[in-house]
């Protein structure tokens, strides 16, 4: 388990057995060598990483989030791609149905963010899930720019592209 926040990892070490490496917060490098794993797995994540979250949360501005963000889940996808000789890294599709950390309608993402963030805020106590936006979704053309020569395999369902795969193996 990887993370910036000391606490958390010390919970997932602690109660969890896990083994943690603590995130520069600067650079957002791991504390890995080049090529270090055989493979890094990495399953709905990238779409959440977006910048600090206290900042992202709070901010209104839809263009300057998504700017932010980009470089965020840039920077992310070349630490993937330098720790590991292969990687599986899985997000769930921008175009689904339905929105997959709010269980909300699509087109909840693509509301301003203002109204975004209020409708998420007015209704998560009584809603299935009580989430407020950091998530920036991706499509498969930006998972393909993040991933240059990784195979994107779409997950389907229902005849919906439910989420996006990149798989890189060498050779």
């Amino acid at each position: 388990v990887a993370d910036y926040l000391q606490a958390d990892l010390a919970r997932a070490r602690d109660i969890y057995g896990y083994e943690t490496a603590q995130i520069d917060a600067a650079s957002g490098a791991l504390p890995f060598e080049d090529k270090n794993f055989d493979i890094v797995f990495c399953s709905s994540v990238i779409e959440h990483v977006t910048g600090p979250k206290a900042d992202m949360l709070a901010m209104n501005d839809a263009a300057r989030f998504a700017d932010i963000a980009w470089s965020h889940q840039t920077r992310f996808a070349e630490e993937i791609r330098r720790i590991g000789k292969a990687n599986f890294v899985q997000t769930p599709h921008r175009r689904f149905p339905i929105e997959p950390h709010s269980m909300l309608p699509q087109p909840v993402i693509y509301l301003p963010r203002p109204m975004q963030r209020g409708l998420m805020r007015a209704i998560g106590p009584v809603w299935i899930s009580n989430v407020q936006p950091d998530w920036r979704l991706l499509d498969s053309e930006e998972m393909a720019a993040l991933f240059p020569g990784a195979q994107i395999i779409p997950e389907k369902m229902a005849g919906f592209t439910k989420s996006i795969i990149a798989v890189y193996r060498p050779g």
